[in-house]
Formats: C-alpha cells, structure tokens, sequence
C-alpha cells in the first residue's frame, strides 16, 4: 500500500508518541484517507490487536472493506448479526454493538483502539466502552473537526494532538479539490425557527423551507450546470417535496433515506453516473465517499462547524475531469442565531470569516482560498488604518 506522505507522518506521530500517551488524535479533514492511515497503523502494530470503534452501521461495513483493500487483511465485524472471532488480528465494530458485548471481549485484549470520528467520543456510550480497553490499550482517535471549541472538548478524554494537517493545505497540495462559493439570492428566514439539542428544530426547518423549494431548485438548475450534486435538507419530508420539485423543472434528482430499500442501488447508480442530483436528509454526512459530487448544497443549516465540515466534505476529494467543488450558499437571514457558513470552514477567526461572507455576496463565483487570502489582507489593512489613527489621536 503506497501512503501519501502526510498520511506516512501521521502514523510516524503516533509511533513516536506513544510511550508518552496513552491517548492521542489525529486531525484530518474529509476526503484525506482516515481511514487508510488507521489500517496501515493496524498493520504496523501487528502481532497485537487492533480494535476499531464506529459510530454507524456504514463507517463499520465501509472501514472493513477498506483495511482488506489497503492492507489485504479481513478484518472482522462486530455489529448486530456479524459477530467477530477472538483471535481476528482486527475487529471493527459499532459502538452501539460492543457496548452490549463487553463481556465477550476481555480488558486487556486489544493493544490499540481506533476512535473512528473522534468528536462523538466524548458521549457516555463511548466513555462506557473506551473505559473498558483503556486501562490496557494505546488510544487512537481520528477525526476531521480541526475547530478550536471541539479540540477543547476532545481535551477532556485524548491527551495530544499527534498530528494535524488542514482543508487548505491539502488543496494546496493537490490532494484535495479547490472549493468554490457562489452565494444565490433566495432569501431563508431563520429568525423563528427555535433551537433544539444546541442546533435549529428540523420540523421548524421544514416548514420555512417548503415554500421556498421551486426557487431554490431553479437557483440550482441555473447555477449547478450539470454537475453533480448533493444536498442535504432537514427531514425526509423535505428531501421527497425537494426531489419531485426538481423532476418538475426538468432535473434528474434522486432522494435517498435510511427507510429506502434501494438505497444501495440508488446510490451506487448515483456513484457511476455523469451529473444529476441527490437529496437526502443528513444520512450522509458521515461514511459517504463520492469523488465525483462536484457541488454540495446545504439546505440544513447549522450551529455545528463539524457538522457543516462533514456535508462540504462529501464534495471535496478530487477525481477524473472535476476541477473543483462548487458550493451553493443561499442568503440566510439569521440574526438572532450563530450560523455556520462556508467561510467558517477556511478559518477561525470571526472578523476574517465576517469579511469573507460579505465579500461573497457579490454574485460571482468565487475561490475560497483567494477569498480567505483576500479577506485576511483587508483586515490586516484595516487594523494597521485603526493603529494609524490610534497614533494620531495620541499626538
């Protein structure tokens, strides 16, 4: 298996610091091969055990195909019916599954535990199942949230930060596709829909999205051009009224939910074919790898920087005749509410992030690295004007 050098320093960290932590993260954005760099390290520990811990049915069936494609190993399946043998040098399973089975699997029988999706750790069905390997074993979370609030909670349970590399790095490497924003004119009102659990109530959602729904999908007829793309709105309810919107106007648009019984049909068939849309309500924001979407349209917003990070991410891997992502970003009205938006993905300074949105509003597609750099030299040449002034009222 051929590592990307990054991926190669990532594990490198974590061997080096290992005797020093019992408990370390890795921070990768979406699409940068989590994980790959976990089976190479599974590998790189063998003889010892490696247990690999997800938070859904699909990350579960999808990190084992690809430990036996990386590193030609079978990996077995704790999950539901699949139950894993106890001499498999690798075991991945749900959260929700080993919870249940904790007796089935003595303390000290894994040396490494992987924490796929690291953020959803700190949850007490996490903590519950990690308590019963950590004593025994190394710790290993890998997580795409490079945001400094989540780092903050994730303290609480890793001890190190082993290795972390950046949405605009890896684009700038070439390993990730550039992101363009295009901000469109349809107006959603926020300011009455009520938060629920720390983020805005799907219902609530719903009901201020289904009138605007034929404007939205004209916008995106007129502005997708064909590409590919992805979107993800609040309830089921929306995704079926969205996607028969879009057939109404002449688009080849698809809805996929949990409850679908074709669903791995309709997305395989989505996977091979060249353009059309697919919308779905926020099943697939983790564990969904697509390189051809080509444009994500967030119809779902959000307080969540992880949550917003996971949904552009579905779009930003690079693959054959796709030279970016398009981002479609709608003019949500909320000012009683801290919304995330695509400049929040770019940086974590909020007065950047400020001048980043509003520059993005003039109509024209724009790149967000040049927007990011752009909007960091406009601030930089307001404070030295503010230092300037300063200094004269002084005198």
């Amino acid at each position: 298996m051929d590592l990307r050098d990054y991926q190669k320093d990532a594990i490198d960290a974590v061997l080096k610091n290992e005797h020093q932590f019992g408990k370390q993260l890795v921070v990768m954005p979406t699409g940068a091969g989590k994980t790959i760099c976990f089976s190479a390290l599974a590998q790189h520990k063998l003889p010892t055990r490696t247990l690999v811990l997800a938070d859904k049915e699909k990350l579960v069936e999808q990190a084992c195909e690809k430990i036996e494609q990386s590193i030609g190993m079978y990996a077995g399946r704790e999950q539901a019916q699949h139950k894993a043998d106890l001499d498999n040098a690798i075991v991945v399973s749900s959260v929700q599954t080993m919870i249940n089975r904790l007796g089935k699997w003595p303390k000290n029988h894994f040396d490494t535990v992987v924490v796929d999706e690291a953020h959803h750790c700190v949850a007490d069905m996490w903590q519950e199942v990690l308590a019963h390997f950590d004593d025994h074993a190394k710790v290993v979370g890998f997580t795409a949230t490079p945001f400094r609030s989540d780092k903050r909670e994730l303290g609480s349970y890793f001890e190190e930060v082993s290795y972390e590399i950046g949405l605009k790095t890896l684009i700038d490497d070439g390993w990730l596709c550039p992101i363009k924003l295009k901000a469109l004119p349809t107006r959603i009102d926020l300011n009455n829909v009520p938060t629920v659990a720390g983020d805005f109530h799907a219902g609530k959602l719903h009901d201020t999205l289904t009138p605007l729904l034929r404007d939205i999908a004209l916008q995106i007829k007129q502005h997708a051009g064909g590409r590919k793309t992805l979107v993800f709105v609040p309830l089921i309810a929306t995704s079926k009224a969205f996607v028969e919107i879009c057939k109404d106007i002449g688009l080849k648009a698809h809805h996929v939910s949990s409850a679908e019984k074709d669903k791995r049909t309709l997305l395989k068939y989505f996977s091979s074919c060249d353009g059309e849309l697919m919308s779905n309500a926020m099943i697939l924001t983790e564990g969904y790898d697509n390189p051809k979407i080509s444009c994500v349209v967030n119809l779902r917003p959000t307080k969540s920087t992880t949550l917003y990070c996971q949904m552009v991410g579905r779009g930003t891997r690079i693959a054959a005749n796709k030279d970016d992502l398009l981002v479609l970003d709608f003019l949500w009205d909320h000012q009683r509410h801290n919304l995330v938006r695509p400049a929040n993905i770019f940086t974590e300074n909020p007065e950047v992030a400020r001048i980043m949105t509003e520059r993005s509003f003039g109509g024209e597609e724009t790149d967000m690295a040049e927007l990011e750099r752009d909007a960091v030299e406009e601030r930089h040449r307001t404070l030295e004007e503010r230092i300037r002034e300063d200094r004269k009222s002084v005198v």
